[in-house]
């Protein structure tokens, strides 16, 4: 939980963040500038126990997408499960309907890479700590 709950450490695994400034509200990380212009962003909005969600924030936010993690005990008690969502809220344009069928297409690479690079780099501060 703490590879996602602290925007500081998504440098560290999530695709093109090491290159992102991070966003500072109240003096405290709070997410990432998703461009140079720093006018659009992913902020977290909610952290509890198993779960982080994170919105879209800046000056030209739409506030029509949210984003989130959820870790789950699996079977095993080495083994936990990360789940990567994203969530698009779409208007009736038929545009919009016919875009979405391609979300995956663009979005589907990025989250399988930022997950494996989350296994990995848990992976391997668990190994290093036994």
């Amino acid at each position: 939980m703490s590879f996602i709950s602290d925007p500081l450490k998504w440098k560290e695994w999530y695709p093109g963040a090491d290159s992102l400034a991070i966003l500072y509200v109240e003096g405290k990380p709070k997410g990432i500038f998703l461009d140079s212009s720093s006018l659009v962003g992913l902020s977290i909005l909610n952290i509890n126990d198993s779960v982080v969600t994170v919105g879209e924030a800046g000056k030209t936010a739409t506030q029509r997408m949210e984003m989130g993690w959820k870790v789950l005990a699996a079977g095993n008690e080495n083994t936990v499960v990360a789940q990567w969502y994203m969530d698009f809220k779409l208007r009736w344009y038929p545009w919009e309907k016919f875009k979405s069928l391609f979300f995956e297409n663009i979005y589907g690479a990025h989250l399988e890479r930022g997950l494996a690079n989350l296994k990995e780099l848990s992976e391997g501060r668990r190994s290093s700590s036994n």
